[in-house]
């Protein structure tokens, strides 16, 4: 398996992903995907629909639920592959609405009744 470019080998993508970059070269998206890949977070797709149906991946984020099968990517697409995997993976929280509810739950609880 070959190694993978990170940002110190391509001097023209050295500048951190929160800040913006200004490059002489246009960059293809699976180079911007890339880019997110290296700092290590998290690329989540947040489709919507006509009438506002969202899509699996954020419902898996947001509720929990099971996502849809990932796509398969063509060869010329690794960091979109690599960053899909990643957003359904346990590197990217889920279930969070869930979450949040049960942690009000139990601050609630505590109030009323003193610690649990």
């Amino acid at each position: 398996m070959e190694k993978r470019e990170t940002r110190e080998d391509r001097p023209y993508l050295r500048a951190a992903i929160s800040q913006p970059c200004r490059t002489s070269k246009p960059l293809s998206a699976d180079e911007v995907i890339g880019e997110i890949n290296d700092a290590n977070y998290s690329f989540v797709p947040i489709a919507i629909g006509p009438h506002g149906k969202i899509g699996s991946i954020f419902k898996c984020i947001r509720d929990g639920t099971d996502p849809l099968p990932l796509p398969s990517f063509s060869k010329d697409q690794p960091e979109a592959k690599q960053a899909s995997e990643r957003s359904i993976s346990i590197h990217t929280p889920w279930n969070i609405l869930g979450k949040a509810d049960d942690a009000r739950w139990r601050s609630e609880r505590r109030e009323r009744i003193g610690p649990i």
